[in-house]
C-alpha cells in the first residue's frame, strides 16, 4: 500500500470516528477507539458482580 493510501485510511478513520463515536453505547466495546479487551474486563469485573456466568459464542462460524 502506498502512502496516500495509508493517509486518505487515516482521514477517514479520524472523520468516521469523530461521527460515530459519540453514538456507540458506553459499554459497547466491540469497535470503541479507547475500549481495548482489558476495558472489557474491568467493566464485567465492576459491573456484573451478580451474572454466576457467561456464555462465549463463535458467531463467525455460524455464516460459514
Amino acid at each position: 500500500m502506498n502512502l496516500k493510501n495509508k493517509m486518505m485510511q487515516g482521514v477517514i478513520k479520524i472523520v468516521l470516528g469523530a461521527i460515530y463515536e459519540p453514538r456507540f453505547l458506553r459499554v459497547s466495546h466491540g469497535f470503541h477507539l479507547d475500549h481495548l479487551c482489558y476495558t472489557t474486563f474491568k467493566h464485567i469485573k465492576q459491573e456484573w458482580r451478580g451474572t454466576p456466568w457467561i456464555m462465549e459464542f463463535d458467531v463467525a462460524k455460524y455464516y460459514v
